[in-house]
């Protein structure tokens, strides 16, 4: 698997939630550069089950699509 930056990841992923191994963060703002795309999907819970054998040591499940405001999103 590729190290991908943000967009390369967002743009694979389009409105859905992944899990990206070895994450990259900007030091300036703590937002996520780069990554290896694991897995992504809709379904935030099954991107959740997937992190659970995930191999690698470092990572992060991110929603990559447009918020919705007038939603409550329970973390």
């Amino acid at each position: 698997m590729a190290l991908l930056t943000y967009n390369q990841i967002k743009k694979k992923v389009g409105n859905a939630w992944a899990l990206v191994a070895n994450p990259e963060y900007l030091s300036k703002n703590g937002k996520l550069s780069k990554g290896i795309l694991v897995f992504f999907d809709e379904d935030k819970k099954k991107v959740h089950e997937k992190s659970l054998n995930c191999n690698y040591k470092h990572i992060t499940v991110r929603f990559f699509g447009e918020i919705d405001y007038n939603q409550i999103f329970v973390l």
